[in-house]
């Protein structure tokens, strides 16, 4: 039997962990992408995918999907903690390219299918920045896409591939091919 003191040091214990509860789930309401947010990017996936596979485009026919990855591919892309509620979503987009390409060749032709040329740029043109694992096209509201070019294994596990590192303003810093399956992780993540 429990004296009065002890019940009550037990029942403020109970309430401080429902606090710490509340808060930790107030936290994840408001980072968490709203409906509204989700279809946004989803609606940004399908224009841009078609965007990169335009007639005209360096990489015309040579896309064979773009599909989400990372937190996007499982349910869990959410804001930053910051006013400025930035949110990122990546995605894979898998190019009909050989194996053993050079890592810059990806990266210019999926930079230049979204941008344009110096002549005829397209509307993404200043919203877009060349990292070296991905291309990254920002928008006004916050978001950006990170598209990471790739190329697969047709012998290995579905949607195995090669992703590309390479940053042509530092020579110094090395071209790299890596084996990935950002797909194959997300599935994975969902079973468990």
């Amino acid at each position: 039997m429990h004296t009065t003191a002890q019940k009550a040091l037990i029942l403020n214990e109970s309430i401080q962990k429902n606090k710490a509860e509340l808060l930790l789930m107030d936290v994840a309401i408001r980072i968490q992408l709203s409906r509204t947010e989700y279809k946004l990017m989803s609606e940004r996936y399908k224009v841009i995918s078609e965007h990169i596979d335009r007639v005209g485009s360096p990489l015309h026919g040579k896309v064979s999907r773009l599909y989400c990855q990372g937190s996007a591919a499982i349910g869990a892309t959410n804001k930053t903690a910051t006013e400025a509620e930035d949110y990122d979503v990546d995605a894979m987009a898998e190019l009909m390219l050989p194996r053993n390409v050079d890592p810059e060749l990806p990266f210019s032709l999926l930079h230049e299918s979204i941008v344009g040329t110096k002549s005829a740029p397209t509307l993404y043109a200043s919203m877009t920045e060349r990292c070296t694992r991905a291309i990254q096209i920002s928008y006004h509201d916050g978001m950006h896409v990170d598209i990471t070019p790739t190329v697969l294994f047709s012998e290995m596990e579905e949607r195995t591939g090669i992703i590309f590192h390479s940053k042509p303003s530092d020579p110094k810093e090395p071209k790299k091919s890596l084996i990935a399956n950002p797909y194959g992780f997300a599935e994975y993540f969902k079973a468990v």
